[in-house]
C-alpha cells in the first residue's frame, strides 16, 4: 500500500473543501432572485418607489419587486392586486395593479439586509390581494387570427 505525504493530503483536503465554500456561495447568491415565487396569500406591502415594492408573502417572507413600466399611482394608493396562475406569482407575466395601472412583475429578489430591517413589517392599511388568473385566460392570437389559430 502506497503512503502519501500528509503535507500532500492536507493540502488536498483545503482544496476540496475550498471548492465547497466557492460552490455554496455561489449556490446562495443565485438563490437571491428568483423568477416565480409560490404563495397562497399576501401579508401586505410597501411601496419604495414608483419602480420598486416590498411584497410580504409570508409573515417573515419579503421580496423585492421591480416592475415596468413604473407604476406611479404606487405612492399614492394603498390596495394592490397581484395577479398568479396556480398561486405562483412568474415573472415577466404577471402584474401588479392599482386602481389606476397595471405593471408587469419583471424580478424578484430578496431585499438587502438593510431595506429588511428598516421595513420589518407592511404598512399598516396597505393591502396587497391575490387574483388567481383563469387557466387560458390570456392566449394571444395566433398570426392575428382572433380564434387563436385553430
Amino acid at each position: 500500500m502506497q503512503q502519501f505525504p500528509v503535507r500532500a493530503l492536507f493540502a488536498l483536503a483545503l482544496t476540496i473543501a475550498g471548492g465547497f465554500a466557492i460552490a455554496q456561495s455561489d449556490t446562495d447568491g443565485a438563490s437571491t432572485t428568483r423568477t416565480q415565487v409560490r404563495v397562497s396569500q399576501l401579508f401586505g406591502w410597501q411601496p419604495l418607489d414608483a419602480d420598486h415594492l416590498l411584497l410580504w408573502t409570508g409573515k417573515e417572507e419579503i421580496w423585492q419587486l421591480e416592475l415596468a413600466p413604473a407604476c406611479t399611482s404606487l405612492l399614492h394608493t394603498r390596495n394592490i392586486t397581484v395577479t398568479a396562475d396556480s398561486r405562483h406569482i412568474k415573472s415577466g407575466r404577471d402584474q401588479v395593479q392599482t386602481g389606476k395601472e397595471a405593471c408587469i412583475i419583471r424580478e424578484f429578489t430578496l431585499p438587502d439586509a438593510a431595506l429588511r430591517k428598516r421595513y420589518q413589517t407592511p404598512r399598516k392599511r396597505y393591502q396587497a390581494e391575490l387574483q388567481a388568473s383563469e387557466p387560458g385566460a390570456v392566449k394571444a392570437p395566433v398570426n392575428g387570427d382572433a380564434s387563436g389559430g385553430k
